[in-house]
């Protein structure tokens, strides 16, 4: 069912490898609803659907807002929770940690331009005036879109948890933007995650088998990057070729003109 609403919605995904805690894993490959995912080092957008969905969901916070596009540090990562042995939302696929979020106003990054302890933000209730009061009054442009995006998340029910700078330090710079689901917290009685992969130090993850649609969607890449190769191996003959054919004509050029001045007529 959940990927049945990112297809009807045309979110382009991949189905991914199962990983972690996730039920439904997928890795974006496109905007979200209008609000692309970039990340800020090489990790993809690899989550769970049901997190992929409720962004979509939240859509019109982000449309009213104007965002465009949200630059992102990590969505699934097989870890517990900092301080602690409990897993983390991340390990179910289940979070993003969002540091900016881009639109024809710039960019706006949560460690430069979010302005904590300004509105109410714990206990905060879930009447009409619970966003305003969320707000609060910020001193800058940047900072009010920040802590409204922050509180119309906290306030949506696609969300189970949002951590911001409000919260403490280990968030300064970053919201955690986490969904609801009924797989976590996992419930009494259910089984363990299975440990993280071991990675010596320095070594990438070992990557686990690519599903059908990757290894096409790879093949296709590779195809497209030899015939670029191909393409551009022939500009650089036919540069080359045409600055030999040049060089000659200047050359010849060159000698008739000795020529003539060595013999007036």
């Amino acid at each position: 069912a959940c990927l049945r609403v990112l297809r009807d919605k045309g979110v382009a995904y991949q189905r991914a490898p199962a990983a972690g805690g996730m039920r439904t894993p997928v890795e974006i490959a496109g905007p979200i609803g209008e609000v692309a995912l970039v990340s800020r080092g090489r990790r993809p957008a690899l989550m769970d659907c049901v997190l992929a969905r409720a962004l979509l969901r939240a859509g019109g916070v982000f449309q009213e807002l104007g965002i465009a596009a949200m630059t992102f540090s990590a969505a699934f990562d097989h870890r517990t929770r900092r301080g602690s042995s409990e897993p983390s939302a991340h390990a179910y696929g289940l979070a993003i940690d969002v540091h900016s979020v881009r639109g024809p106003f710039g960019e706006y990054d949560v460690r430069k331009h979010f302005e904590p302890g300004i509105g109410t933000w714990r206990g905060l209730g879930k009447g009409t005036e619970a966003l305003g009061a969320c707000i609060g009054a910020p001193a800058t442009t940047e900072g009010k879109l920040l802590r409204r995006l922050a509180c119309g998340l906290k306030l949506h029910p696609a969300f189970r948890v949002i951590v911001s700078p409000d919260d403490n330090s280990d968030h300064r710079d970053h919201l955690h933007i986490e969904a609801s689901a009924d797989f976590f917290p996992p419930p009494p009685g259910a089984p363990e995650l299975p440990p993280p992969p071991v990675q010596s130090a320095g070594a990438p993850a070992a990557p686990g088998p690519s599903p059908p649609s990757t290894q096409r969607g790879t093949a296709r890449s590779k195809r497209r990057a030899k015939q670029e190769s191909r393409a551009k191996k022939k500009q650089m003959a036919k540069a080359k070729a045409k600055a030999k054919a040049k060089a000659k004509a200047r050359t010849k050029a060159k000698a008739r003109a000795t020529s003539k001045a060595g013999h007036p007529t």
